[in-house]
């Protein structure tokens, strides 16, 4: 069976104490034919799109691609759940991948100023001699 997937995502607005801080532009996504798999796939994908502040994420439909049929209700929670699992799994994905980046960032920063202070060192050592 084939979908037709269309996602609207609204234009928004970020407010702090009345100042308008930032705007978000609207985007609509069209897809279709997909296969079930497929279908999940690109859910998954557009519900794991980072947001900003104030953001307002997609409002994602689907329905059977020709003829346009209302998916009944029992197939959109199946596809429903195993979207919402691989989004949480994408989103996992590039939060450990940040995280991995943000470590090895703080390593070598350390490793930096472990460097530095042992120049400091050998330098302090030739002008004033061994200890």
């Amino acid at each position: 069976m084939k979908y037709m997937l269309d996602a609207y995502k609204p234009d928004s607005f970020d407010y702090c104490m009345g100042c308008l801080m930032d705007t978000y532009e609207s985007d609509h996504i069209v897809l279709g034919p997909l296969s079930e798999n497929e279908l999940i796939e690109e859910i998954a994908r557009i519900e794991a799109v980072e947001l900003r502040v104030n953001e307002e994420g997609y409002n994602i439909n689907y329905s059977i691609y020709q003829p346009i049929m209302v998916v009944s209700y029992e197939k959109r929670e199946i596809i429903d759940s195993k979207a919402s699992l691989l989004g949480k799994e994408i989103k996992e994905k590039r939060k450990k991948e940040k995280s991995k980046l943000e470590w090895q960032k703080k390593k070598d920063a350390l490793e930096k100023e472990k460097q530095e202070e042992l120049a400091i060192f050998k330098k302090l050592k030739e002008k004033y001699g061994p200890a």
